[in-house]
C-alpha cells in the first residue's frame, strides 16, 4: 500500500465530511493513469446536468476517456477506442457524444464509424455503432461499392464472420448521420487545456492536478 494511496483515501473521507460540494468529490475520486499519453484535455458540461466531464483525447487521437459524476461516484464511458488515430471525439446539438473515425490512407477510403452514446439515469450508455465499409476495390484499392452497417454494441465488423443482420441501406446511414445536426469537437471547437503544449515532456501529476483545479473551480 503506498504512501500516495493512503494520502488519497485521507483526502476522500475529509472531503466525504467537510466539503460535501460534488465538485470536491469528483476532483478527488477521478482515475489518475499514468501510462497514458495525455494529448488534451476538456472539462465542459457535456449533459447539461450541472456537473462537468472531463474528457481526455490520449496517444495522439488512439484513445479517448470521458469521467462523469452520477450517484456520489466517478463513472466512465467504455469502448472510446478508435480503429484509427484519424479519429475525433464530438457533440451533438441534443448532447449525445459521438467518437468519429476516418479514412486515412488509400488503403482505408470509404471506412468510417460513428459511435454514439447518450446520456440516461444510468449514466453514458452506448447508443448506436455506426460504420460505412468497402466491399468491392477496383484495382487501384479505390472502393467502387460500400456496405452500411448500424450495430446496438459496440463491434469490429472487421474481425465478425457476419453481420448480415446488421445491414442498413445507404439512405439510413446517412439519414442517421444528418440527424446527428452540428458536430461539435471537444478538443479542437472548445477550450481544451494544453492541446499543444502537452505535445513536449510534461508530468503526468501535473496534467491531472490541473485538471483537479478546474473541477474545483467549476462554475
Amino acid at each position: 500500500m503506498s504512501l500516495d494511496w493512503i494520502i488519497l483515501q485521507v483526502l476522500i473521507t475529509a472531503y466525504s465530511i467537510v466539503a460535501p460540494n460534488p465538485l470536491y468529490k469528483m476532483a478527488v475520486l477521478m482515475p489518475q493513469d499514468d501510462s497514458i499519453y495525455i494529448n488534451a484535455s476538456a472539462v465542459i458540461d457535456l449533459n447539461e446536468d450541472g456537473m462537468p466531464e472531463v474528457c481526455l483525447a490520449a496517444s495522439s487521437g488512439w484513445e479517448y476517456y470521458v469521467y462523469y459524476y452520477l450517484d456520489g461516484d466517478v463513472c466512465s464511458v467504455e469502448g472510446l477506442i478508435p480503429w484509427a488515430w484519424s479519429s475525433n471525439l464530438c457533440y451533438t446539438t441534443d448532447k449525445r457524444l459521438v467518437m468519429c473515425v476516418y479514412a486515412h490512407t488509400t488503403g482505408t477510403a470509404g471506412i468510417s464509424q460513428y459511435r454514439v452514446y447518450e446520456w440516461t439515469s444510468a449514466g453514458y450508455q452506448m447508443a448506436e455503432d455506426l460504420w460505412s465499409k468497402p466491399n468491392e476495390w477496383d484495382r487501384y484499392g479505390n472502393p467502387v461499392s460500400l456496405e452500411y452497417i448500424s450495430s446496438k454494441e459496440a463491434i469490429d465488423p472487421f474481425e465478425m464472420e457476419d453481420y448480415s443482420d446488421l445491414l442498413i441501406t445507404q439512405q439510413e446511414f446517412d439519414r442517421k448521420i444528418a440527424d446527428f445536426g452540428e458536430l461539435t469537437s471537444i478538443f479542437y471547437d472548445g477550450e481544451s487545456l494544453y492541446s499543444d503544449a502537452w505535445e513536449q515532456d510534461v508530468d503526468t501529476d501535473e496534467i491531472y492536478r490541473e485538471i483537479q483545479k478546474q473541477i474545483w473551480s467549476w462554475k
